[in-house]
């Protein structure tokens, strides 16, 4: 992960699915980030100096906005069709909670976004899965 600038704020979404916790260890790892703050429905287990854990309703966004201060978003939110039980449940994860977070982060002052999405994320795709990603991307 190459950054030139130092002593930056991330804001992290989705630290304790596979890919997040990845990211968030990367990220307390590097030196350009003085601060990680994580948003998640749960506390992580992971302590950390620099790592700052808020757990938040993810249906009530806007009630934390003021908490979206940073240079840097990291979306790592989402979630699978068997989890969320349907396909309402599974965009307001994968596209409404992802897109509300970048909003309000932008808002807040955030001057990069970086999504996790998918392999053939296509706002036309046939697939369900895919096109939430390719909607997201296109937002």
């Amino acid at each position: 992960m190459e950054i030139s600038q130092h002593h930056k704020t991330a804001l992290l979404f989705g630290a304790s699915g596979l890919v997040g916790n990845q990211c968030l260890l990367q990220l307390l790892g590097h030196p350009a980030y003085r601060k990680v703050i994580s948003f998640g429905r749960r506390k992580l287990e992971l302590e950390h100096p620099r790592l700052e854990q808020h757990v938040i309703n993810f249906d009530n966004l806007e009630k934390y906005g003021s908490l979206f201060k940073g240079h840097d978003l990291f979306s790592c939110l989402g979630t699978t069709m068997s989890k969320a039980g349907s396909r309402e449940a599974f965009f307001r994860v994968d596209f409404t909670y992802a897109y509300e977070s970048a909003r309000l982060a932008v808002a807040n002052g955030a001057s990069q976004l970086l999504l996790v999405s998918s392999v053939g994320a296509d706002p036309e795709s046939l697939f369900f899965y895919t096109r939430v990603k390719g909607e997201l991307e296109s937002a």
